[in-house]
């Protein structure tokens, strides 16, 4: 297979290409995003950014190394169009985005390969060091990032089927998205809205490892970034989102006695505890919701952050065939990246929208994070959690 190597730099997409020459594809070029300055103007600070010159340096002599071309593509445009414009939108109407699950398939995945094919490059998949998994439930033979992978969807499947309403049925889509066998690496949850075609055009060759495994293919094939820093693959800094401007406004109790001043309510979110400048009350108090017509902050005490429900909207289902308006299921619900699974019922609804319950509640839902359901290993589709 002709493979399009996407190198970031680090020891992850390093490995990445070792084990793609090893299994006997060829390597086409290797293709590094970067965004000059961070996206700043010139002469202004630069922000986190893909593609600094060490990265750009570092993935340089790797394909000089495999003796492949190295192509590096400015994102600077289409970051700004399909990642920084709607998040900078959603923080302005009290919802807190995430710029991974937005940059995914709208650049990582989609104007990078397409930037490769503009410039000539020929290819038949496009591979990166994500930690997780793809499923061909079509194909004969064992999908490259996970051989045992057609029976963990099935069996993911069985036990959904088995905690939903009798006789609803469950049908797995022609390629599946698997967790990462290494949970503590799992990227999964920012992959959910991964289109049908970029799945099946997609090879995910570190899914199956863990990252001490990844570290000693690194020294054993003595690659020079085998003791790199891991990258906290961070493109863009909260100043890039929402500017420093301000718009002062009170933090209120929800009956409204207001107990202080905030600078523009898009600068916290639900959930937060720290940077409030309040002081001297009998209990910790975090922030429960917010009023972007009235620019208001609303906070409480712990037991006021939960929410008996979540409404989903926005909703794709990536690994599964959606089901029918009505249906009724319980599965893992994952509502941040940081989270962990909570066992809940889910409701489909129309619209592309379902809804979430448990009898614990969820603590401080943030309005605009992904909320993404999983059947064991199995990720079965996502979507944004919705204001009340």
């Amino acid at each position: 297979m002709n493979v399009l190597i996407a190198l970031s730099g680090g020891v992850d997409s390093a490995v990445t290409a070792f084990l793609l020459r090893k299994a006997g594809h060829n390597l086409v070029a290797g293709v590094t995003m970067t965004r000059p300055n961070g996206g700043a103007p010139a002469g202004a600070p630069s922000a986190p950014t893909p593609g600094s010159p060490e990265d750009l340096a570092a993935a340089r002599n790797l394909c000089a190394r495999l003796g492949i071309p190295h192509f590096a593509v400015d994102i600077t445009d289409a970051y700004r169009q399909a990642v920084i414009e709607p998040c900078r939108n959603a923080y302005r109407t009290g919802y807190t985005p995430n710029a991974c699950v937005l940059c995914n398939p709208a650049v990582k995945f989609g104007f990078l390969p397409d930037a490769a094919r503009r410039a000539g490059i020929s290819f038949d998949a496009m591979a990166t060091g994500h930690y997780a998994r793809i499923v061909s439930m079509q194909a004969q033979s064992a999908s490259p990032d996970s051989p045992n992978g057609r029976e963990e969807v099935l069996s993911a499947l069985e036990t959904l089927r088995a905690n939903a309403d009798s006789g609803l049925d469950f049908t797995a889509r022609p390629h599946a998205l698997l967790c990462g066998a290494d949970r503590t690496r799992d990227q999964a949850y920012f992959l959910f809205r991964l289109s049908a075609g970029q799945l099946a055009k997609t090879l995910f060759p570190l899914g199956s490892l863990t990252k001490p495994e990844v570290r000693a293919l690194a020294q054993s094939a003595e690659l020079e970034v085998a003791q790199k820093t891991d990258s906290q693959d961070l493109c863009i800094d909260r100043t890039e989102l929402i500017g420093t401007d301000e718009r002062p406004g009170d933090i209120c109790r929800p009956d409204g006695r207001v107990l202080g001043r905030h600078r523009g309510f898009w600068h916290h979110t639900p959930g937060q505890r720290k940077g409030l400048g309040l002081s001297g009350f009998a209990e910790p108090l975090f922030v429960t919701s917010l009023d972007p017509e009235k620019n208001r902050v609303y906070v409480g005490s712990a037991p006021d952050l939960v929410s008996p429900s979540l409404l989903v909207e926005n909703v794709v289902w990536t690994s599964i065939e959606p089901p029918p308006v009505g249906a009724v299921f319980r599965c893992g619900l994952k509502p941040r990246s940081s989270g962990v699974c909570l066992l809940s019922r889910i409701e489909v609804l129309p619209g592309n929208r379902f809804l979430a319950t448990r009898p614990e509640g969820f603590r401080a839902p943030s309005p605009g994070q992904a909320a993404v359901l999983y059947a064991d290993s199995l990720l079965l589709g996502g979507g944004s959690v919705s204001r009340p």
